[in-house]
């Protein structure tokens, strides 16, 4: 029964990267296609959405207009010749983050220019525009990938364990498993599938390459299992945990939606109770989203933001 849900679950992950290639140039396979064109399709659409952290594509970020690209990298990682090349061959400019910032300890705020955070291996993007290596997107691509290498297509399951270990890396220099590698998500995660892509990775490796490959995947496991227990994520006395965002305010990624706030006040306040508790009154002179109901100005409180 698991080998029948992961399958299922593996052509998920094709079948999310096939669709959001469509935009990339690539001519989907029209209706009544055999099942080759399809394993194709899917097979050119992994190289399309296929990023490299010393890449100009990687660097581009459709979220933030023109802005000029910076790579930051941590404080404690060396910056490479490879790197520096990244400043003629892609305009970029290479920035270390503050010494000690990690996803709860520090204030991105004082951040004056977003940009790409580095990882070490290649990973795949979901597409459109998020140009970066999400966290739980990242394992259905996992297991796309994991089909397509049982499928015989070189490389697949070696792009799969790089991508697991660039979790190991954003756990070890940014303190979790970010919801994106770019700096304005330095504030939070995602739902947290880190030990499922290490089982996963762990079933196409060697014999003899497994038990490092489990203690490498344990340790990591430990730390994110550490994020999600601090006392800020628990869910009440439920024995849960839930979404948290250190930052405040509107998310800088949504800065090129200026609708999305507004239709989000707009449903809640259509909720009455339900939503009165994600909602105050805009103060008066107050910028920022806002959205006029009932003779009032409406605006989001901070635990909308926090989550």
């Amino acid at each position: 029964m698991k080998e029948v849900v992961m399958r299922k679950v593996g052509w998920l992950g094709a079948a999310m990267v096939a669709v959001a290639v469509a935009g990339c140039g690539l001519q989907p396979p029209g209706v009544g296609a055999g099942h080759s064109d399809v394993e194709g399709y899917i097979s050119q659409a992994w190289g399309q959405l296929t990023r490299s952290p010393l890449n100009c594509a990687a660097l581009v970020d459709p979220k933030l207009g023109k802005e000029k690209s910076v790579l930051w990298v941590a404080a404690d990682q060396p910056v490479t010749e490879q790197m520096r090349a990244l400043t003629a061959t892609c305009g970029v400019e290479i920035r270390a983050l503050p010494a000690g910032l990690r996803v709860g300890n520090g204030e991105i705020v004082g951040l004056d220019r977003q940009g790409l955070l580095y990882v070490p291996n290649d990973y795949v993007v979901p597409g459109g525009r998020f140009n970066e290596m999400y966290g739980w997107d990242s394992f259905f691509i996992l297991q796309g990938l994991i089909e397509s290498a049982k499928r015989g297509e070189a490389g697949r399951a070696d792009l799969a364990k790089g991508m697991t270990e660039n979790f190991f890396y954003e756990l070890d220099h940014y303190g979790a498993v970010l919801n994106a590698n770019r700096t304005y998500y330095l504030t939070r995660s995602q739902p947290p599938f880190l030990t499922s892509m290490v089982l996963s990775v762990e079933g196409q490796l060697a014999e003899g390459e497994r038990r490092g490959w489990l203690e490498r995947g344990y340790r990591a496991a430990g730390e994110d299992w550490a994020y999600w227990n601090r006392p800020e994520m628990r869910a009440g006395e439920t024995g849960l945990a839930r979404y948290y965002d250190y930052g405040s305010g509107p998310v800088p990624e949504m800065q090129d939606d200026a609708s999305y706030y507004q239709n989000v006040i707009t449903k809640l306040a259509a909720m009455g109770s339900a939503g009165a508790g994600f909602l105050r009154e805009a103060r008066a002179g107050e910028k920022g989203f806002m959205v006029q109901e009932g003779g009032k100005a409406w605006a989001l409180t901070d635990d909308f933001y926090k989550g």
